[in-house]
């Protein structure tokens, strides 16, 4: 009788036991999530007003698949232009690849200069359509745009206001579309923006526009 109880006593402590740890652990997991939902959300920088979307010099970027080329918003994203440009003519995105590569998107590696982050540049009318060249940054950080920037071969409207899009692509989209992972960029060059430059710009935003209307 004596053996019953002190197992019947045992299994009592053990159980107990048990149920005291389950409550520690479900404690600890609640304040986890507590604290997670209180966390604030960093909020993006409101935009300013209305891009002019006046084309500024050339970013020619010479890739082992072909050319690709894009005119900046100089006027309407100084900040970032200027740090594209300063970037392009010390040769930094010279051997640069295209780590990432998607159905939607080509997307640089980081420029072989080491730069700080910068806030990003928004306006009405710096949309995410298709040719859009646009700043990458880190998680929600709005502040760590440094030299990784973006092509998209599809439209992502819902990117709007949440990066910088400081350029827009006026040649080679056949290139962008045939770039993979295992390519390059092998030299980078700004120029002045020519009338030839401004055809193929006019183009885009006659093609985009028809597009909206659909």
């Amino acid at each position: 009788m004596k053996k019953w109880i002190i197992i019947l006593a045992a299994l009592a402590l053990l159980i107990g036991f048990n149920a005291y740890i389950e409550y520690k652990g479900s404690s600890n997991d609640h304040s986890d999530h507590k604290e997670q939902a209180t966390s604030p959300k960093p909020v993006p920088p409101a935009k300013l007003g209305q891009a002019t979307m006046e084309p500024g010099r050339v970013v020619e970027l010479k890739t082992n698949k072909g050319i690709i080329a894009f005119v900046l918003f100089e006027k309407d994203c100084p900040k970032t232009t200027a740090r594209i440009v300063s970037l392009v003519q010390k040769g930094a995105y010279s051997e640069v690849s295209f780590p990432r590569v998607e159905d939607w998107i080509i997307q640089t590696d980081s420029a072989k200069a080491d730069v700080p982050g910068i806030g990003i540049e928004t306006l009405d009318g710096l949309t995410h359509s298709k040719g859009a060249v646009g700043m990458a940054r880190k998680g929600m950080d709005y502040n760590s745009n440094t030299s990784v920037f973006y092509i998209l071969k599809e439209p992502q409207y819902n990117l709007d206001g949440e990066y910088t899009i400081f350029g827009r692509l006026i040649l080679g989209m056949d290139v962008v579309l045939k770039i993979t992972s295992r390519d390059y960029i092998i030299s980078a060059r700004v120029r002045p923006f020519t009338k030839s430059d401004k055809m193929a710009y006019d183009e885009v935003l006659k093609i985009e526009a028809e597009r909206d209307v659909q």
